[in-house]
């Protein structure tokens, strides 16, 4: 363990070294050298050249170059004879990183190098890996390093036995688990947040460990939310492990009088759940219970494609207030169910016009009811040249009821078109079941310093239900900065909503933006003051981000 500490020791302070004294080219490309040489695996150049027998001696803006990379070194040896390339004390370049080395050799499509230090940041070494050994493949631009430690402000997060990565890709993508969608944002498990009525929420959700072959396949969650409020103070507690093939998530949640489970199992076409459910059972009928175990497998046979499932289940059709579980006014469902479901999707595409047809249609039987039937199909055209304009139709009907939720395929009538053109963008919706119409028109013009978006929104509920969403007349102004390209600068993303339905302002936020030389931070405030869809409240919320440069 001594004998480790001092290895690291050593070569992240030999790492540091190099950056303190990271030499400079004379010229952008190394094929601009004056004096140059060409090997098997790359060019090596240099101001001056000496030659020891076999060896050319490189000095003075000593670089070498191959496939997505350039290396540069006060003095950089090619053995002729050998044809092996030597270098000491090197400092290496790719699109996504800058990768120091105390030492190197190049011979057969392979650099291998000791001593190493990589990192994303424009400048400094904030957020790197430090590694024993390294080896890259000049032809496929694969580097895979040995014995590393990813480090973020001189803090070890992780051990990294072996790690491969891609020289044009993020850190974020080569490390499973790190990654928040695309890009360079990186997953931020620390959840932290402040509500006046309510307290504080703060904790680690979905928080990424490195499991075998230092890929992250578990995750841990441990959250506090409305601190402040016991009736609405919840703690949260869970975990998920997954493998090729195969996951188990697993989530309890604590409140004042009771607690609410959750486990997910899946492992290739099986499945068990068990969810009480009963997180906000001080609303009518919003308890759903559910506990299953079955298997679902698909097919494709030509241009069919078929999905069979079987299943045994318990779930809950309806509940009263009472968190208490089976309680006077809960009733439930059980027993077996066995179902297709079919889809054959066609494609007529010709230049810029693009047409899809898909019908499908499920069926499902069970052993203490009558069978369910549920039909529909999907028509869409598309256009796509100097503009682009979708048009949509969705269309379901079923025979009765399905006696469970897993199957059931509600009835849809709807339409709906989108339309973008340059900076201006039209979303229309009407639900022929529901009654409902929607639509909205979106202008995004580009400044020099942004994009400044304009958009209202439109709800007209025809059949009202009551439930103070009937109607929508919103206008909504952001604006987006341009990327911060400059070390130690700021952005501002404002963003203000009013609401001409009900008169008043329905939100507002802002997000400060700040780059150093590693990482883009995000602070953020969002303050609805009037809901405009069910299921949102008038809250104030915190956000934070962390982004790669």
């Amino acid at each position: 363990m001594v004998r480790k500490l001092l290895l690291f020791v050593f070569f992240g302070t030999a790492t540091t070294q190099a950056l303190a004294n990271d030499p400079a080219l004379p010229y952008e490309k190394c094929a601009d050298a004056p004096y140059l040489a060409e090997t098997p695996d790359g060019i090596v150049g240099g101001v001056n050249v000496e030659y020891d027998g076999s060896i050319a001696i490189f000095s003075d803006g000593a670089c070498f170059e191959s496939k997505g990379l350039q290396v540069r070194a006060r003095e950089i040896r090619f053995d002729q004879d050998q044809n092996e390339v030597s270098i000491q004390g090197l400092t290496a370049q790719t699109r996504a990183y800058r990768f120091r080395a105390q030492q190197g050799v190049v011979r057969d499509r392979i650099f291998r190098a000791k001593g190493i230090g990589l990192t994303t940041c424009k400048c400094g070494e904030d957020l790197r890996i430090v590694a024993q050994e390294a080896a890259f493949n000049t032809e496929s631009g694969l580097l895979i390093l040995e014995q590393g430690e990813l480090e973020s402000y001189g803090i070890g997060l992780a051990r990294l036995e072996r790690l491969q990565i891609a020289i044009d890709q993020p850190i974020t993508t080569a490390i499973p688990g790190l990654s928040a969608g695309g890009g360079g944002s990186i997953n931020v498990p620390f959840r932290f947040g402040y509500s006046i009525s309510d307290g504080p929420t703060l904790g680690v959700e979905d928080l990424p460990l490195l499991g075998e072959e230092d890929r992250v396949n578990t995750t841990l969650t441990l959250l506090g939310s409305n601190l402040s409020n016991p009736a609405s103070r919840t703690v949260t507690i869970g975990a998920a492990v997954s493998e090729s093939g195969s996951s188990l998530r697993f989530r309890m949640v604590f409140r004042s009088q009771w607690f609410d489970l959750y486990s997910r199992l899946e492992s290739g076409p099986l499945f068990f759940t068990v969810d009480t459910n009963r997180d906000q059972a001080t609303e009518v009928a919003s308890r759903k219970s559910l506990f299953e175990m079955g298997l679902r497998q698909a097919f494709r046979l030509e241009g069919l494609l078929l999905s069979p499932f079987g299943r045994i289940a318990e779930e809950q059709t309806s509940s009263d207030n009472d968190p208490q579980p089976h309680s006077a006014a809960d009733a439930y469902v059980s027993g077996l169910t066995a179902g297709l479901e079919l889809r054959y999707p066609l494609e007529l595409k010709e230049g810029a016009v693009a047409l899809r047809f898909e019908p499908w249609t499920l069926g499902a039987a069970y052993n203490n009811d009558l069978p369910y039937l549920a039909a529909g199909f999907r028509l869409e055209g598309r256009y796509s040249r100097d503009f682009t304009l979708r048009l949509a139709y969705d269309y379901g009907l079923q025979n009765r009821t399905s006696r469970y939720l897993y199957e059931r395929r509600e009835p849809v009538s709807r339409v709906w078109g989108e339309l973008d053109f340059s900076e201006l963008a039209l979303r229309s919706s009407f639900d022929f079941l529901d009654r409902e119409l929607g639509a909205s028109v979106r202008y995004s013009p580009k400044l020099p310093d942004g994009v400044l978006t304009g958009e209202f929104r439109y709800r007209d509920d025809f059949v009202p239900n009551n439930d103070g969403f009937d109607q929508q007349r919103e206008l909504l102004l952001a604006f987006e900065p341009n990327p911060l390209n400059c070390t130690y600068s700021f952005a501002l993303a404002p963003n203000l909503g009013y609401d001409f339905w009900r008169g008043g302002f329905s939100r507002a936020g802002l997000e400060l933006r700040y780059a150093d030389c590693c990482l883009i931070w995000k602070v953020g405030y969002q303050q609805v003051f009037l809901p405009q869809v069910s299921g949102e409240v008038a809250a104030g919320r915190f956000s934070f981000g962390l982004e790669l440069r």
